[in-house]
């Protein structure tokens, strides 16, 4: 594992070149270690996640949920949490690999991932298998992906959340059920999805300008504001806003707007920390190789995470307040556990 994250940090062409006796690439350490052949034997057989029999989803599912539960059985989330994708880029063969133009990696495995907000401590993570994702299997099969996705994410944390997502997500089938299960919802909305005002469909507005819209149970509230720069107004729903705005580099922007810039990027923060090391960016023809690698990553970065929390300039940046909360609910889950 040592040698696994240093060559992550020293980018080489092959495997081989770490062991290399030119000047150009030799590296005493790696020859203290072990051979470069008993390096290699370990490397290629290493990778048995799962039962040596296991087929699909079942060669890394397993270890997976392990590690989660490790994960969960650390640290408690603060109140913001975020869910959004993550891709691991890969070009293999694999019959559920996603193709997205728009993506870092155009070719991947995608993951879903519910991440703590404030630190970007990943919590849970949903595989995407297709018809075999593992779901929650207490969720409703027919009340859409999203709500699916959402109550698989969530079943590691108590009620009173504040969610942060992106408009993929984001309909009013998914508001209404988090609703009921005590969760705040806060996201951005696709103009074209039903049970919305109707007025936000060919809404114009100018530079700076916002407006408000308050759904008929006063249970929904959306933001519509159009920056300087924009083509296109962003628009916001919240189950958890005000009408309020809030001076942003001498501009009022709906505070909800700044809520949401402030506390969607848990999972954004931690793709840029597991690409700090990039063990898993290396060639693999093995899909579940790639996921083995990334959840390595993860537990590094959420190692560290725990290693910062508790030290007092951290405490001091998050808040003592915060953290003592936060602590709080840690022992509380933990005596409901024993």
């Amino acid at each position: 594992m040592a040698a696994l994250i240093l060559i992550g940090l020293d980018r080489r062409p092959a495997i081989s070149d770490y062991w290399s006796m030119s000047p150009e690439f030799y590296t005493a350490w790696y020859h203290s270690m072990f051979p470069r052949q008993r390096f290699q034997d370990i490397y290629h057989s290493m990778l048995q996640a799962g039962d040596k029999d296991a087929e699909g989803k079942d060669k890394i599912e397993p270890f997976m949920d392990l590690l989660l539960g490790k994960f969960r059985g650390a640290f408690y989330p603060f109140q913001e949490l975020s869910i959004d994708e993550m891709v691991i880029g890969f070009k293999g063969r694999w019959q559920f690999k996603q193709f997205n133009a728009s993506k870092p990696s155009k070719y991947h495995i995608k993951t879903f991932g519910l991440c703590d907000s404030s630190t970007g401590y990943v919590m849970n993570i949903l595989t995407y298998f297709g018809a075999n994702t593992s779901y929650d299997p207490e969720a409703d099969a027919d009340s859409g992906a999203a709500v699916r996705i959402f109550d698989t994410l969530l079943t590691c944390v108590d009620r009173g959340h504040k969610i942060y997502a992106d408009r993929y997500y984001t309909t009013r089938a998914l508001v209404d059920h988090l609703l009921k299960k005590k969760h705040h919802y806060t996201s951005t909305l696709l103009l074209n999805r039903k049970s919305f005002p109707p007025q936000l469909k060919n809404l114009s507005l100018q530079h700076r300008q916002l407006r408000w819209f308050l759904h008929e149970n006063s249970d929904v509230l959306c933001a519509a504001f159009r920056d300087k720069k924009a083509k296109k107004p962003v628009v916001l729903v919240s189950t958890d806003a005000q009408v309020d705005t809030t001076q942003v580099k001498d501009v009022d922007k709906p505070t909800v707007i700044h809520d949401y810039n402030s506390h969607m990027n848990g999972c954004d923060l931690l793709d840029q920390k597991v690409t700090y090391y990039l063990v898993f960016s290396r060639k693999s023809v093995k899909w579940w190789k790639k996921l083995f690698f990334w959840m390595m990553e993860i537990t590094q970065v959420n190692a560290f995470i725990l290693y910062t929390l508790t030290r007092t300039d951290a405490q001091k940046k998050i808040g003592l307040k915060k953290f003592k909360l936060m602590l709080s609910r840690q022992q509380q889950r933990w005596q409901r556990q024993q």
